[in-house]
């Protein structure tokens, strides 16, 4: 979403800078009795008094739509980048890339238990993390699969500073 954010606001900025500039000439062509430089402006300001507010609510419409949908993915809180390692002085000075952490959790899960395949969405939350796995192993094996999880957890960040949830994704077959 950071990469969004940064070409939406390059984007934003040259259309407001490019803007900017355009109505300032056309002031400084009107003031100096030039005439219309780009901008139509006699025309524009014709049609907009014929305009009425009925034949504008389309568009208002859309606007406010794009508006809304812009706002909602801005506000969503996205999870955090980074996972603060364990570390022996209590100071956050090594970090862990969220799905570098979440990538070698599904790994170790798959190379470590019966499970064919595992993936892992971490969550970091103020002094502990929410670890979801969603592995592909029969259900006698999910305390094979908690264990081996908060066994690298515990290597990585440290004791008792994750919360483990495991799902299965294959179910049994029926014979």
């Amino acid at each position: 979403m950071r990469a969004f954010n940064r070409v939406l606001s390059l984007l934003l900025g040259l259309a407001l800078l490019v803007g900017g500039l355009l109505v300032a000439a056309e002031v400084a062509a009107a003031l100096l009795d030039r005439g219309e430089l780009v901008i139509p402006t006699r025309r524009w300001a014709e049609e907009l008094r014929a305009t009425t507010f009925a034949d504008a609510r389309v568009v208002f419409g859309v606007v406010a739509a794009v508006g809304l949908v812009l706002f909602v993915a801005e506000a969503r809180r996205w999870p955090k980048q980074r996972v603060p390692l364990a570390d022996d002085d209590q100071q956050r000075s090594w970090w862990l890339l969220r799905r570098s952490l979440e990538q070698h959790l599904g790994r170790a899960v798959t190379t470590g238990t019966g499970a064919t395949g595992a993936r892992a969405r971490v969550r970091p939350q103020r002094r502990r993390l929410r670890v979801r796995l969603d592995a592909d192993v029969a259900p006698t094996a999910k305390p094979a699969v908690e264990q081996r999880a908060a066994q690298v957890l515990d290597q990585l960040i440290g004791p008792d500073r994750s919360q483990i949830r495991v799902r299965i994704r294959r179910r049994e077959r029926v014979a």
